[in-house]
């Protein structure tokens, strides 16, 4: 077993690794992680995997997300055998484990190695692309992504530094999240616009990225 401490706000994180016995016999990898923070109710619980919903209104305009993580890890965790549970009470902190089948290892060929693959010929580059993403992984995933392609890319965490990014430099194209704390997507379009009308400028193409693919807010994107 391993166990690393972290932290997240106020409350430390906890991660232990453990190899267990599943429900057919299976050797299973279970991933445990831990925190003391302020729980769950049975209620919240019971809308943990639910898309597109958090345990409290509040989380997204605090924290950011959407509400799709969990959603999205437990079909990915049951595609490969596994699953995702997790324990909670109010007050006392929450445990999530990830539980995933032991596969061996696939063997590397010598002389492999992981470069990255020269820019796409087809792609219009080198395009000058400001991306506004929260997500730490996802903010790395877009720009690696576009980085492959050719892009000139700065990623910044919210709407407030987009702002201040746009001011400070030219850019071809704007990639934001609509959901973000501080600002988000939306309101960001809306005070860029805003800007660009007083100035009289020109306006920058504006993509809008988001796991929500309601009309509604297709609606309300096309509106910003």
């Amino acid at each position: 077993m391993q166990q690393t401490p972290g932290h997240r706000g106020d409350f430390p994180v906890g991660l232990a690794v453990t190899s267990v016995a599943g429900p057919t016999g299976k050797q299973m990898m279970c991933f445990a992680v831990s925190d003391s923070g302020i729980g769950m109710s049975p209620e919240q619980l019971g809308r943990m995997f639910e898309p597109f919903s958090q345990a409290d209104a509040s989380t997204t305009k605090l924290f950011g997300g959407t509400g799709l993580g969990l959603t999205i890890s437990r079909r990915l965790a049951r595609l490969l055998d596994g699953d995702i549970t997790v324990e909670s009470k109010p007050g006392q902190g929450s445990v999530f484990r990830v539980h995933l089948p032991l596969l061996p290892a696939a063997p590397v060929a010598a002389g492999t190695d992981d470069k990255t693959p020269a820019a796409d010929p087809a792609f219009p580059g080198p395009l000058r692309i400001l991306v506004a993403e929260d997500q730490k992984t996802n903010r790395w995933l877009i720009e690696h992504q576009l980085k492959r392609l050719g892009c000139s890319v700065t990623a910044v965490e919210n709407g407030r530094v987009t702002l201040a990014a746009l001011d400070a430099a030219e850019y071809d194209l704007l990639i934001t999240d609509c959901h973000m704390p501080e600002i988000d997507g939306l309101e960001l379009t809306r005070l860029i616009r805003a800007a660009e009308t007083a100035r009289g400028t020109s306006r920058i193409p504006i993509l809008g990225l988001t796991a929500d693919v309601s009309t509604e807010m297709r609606a309300r994107c096309f509106a910003a």
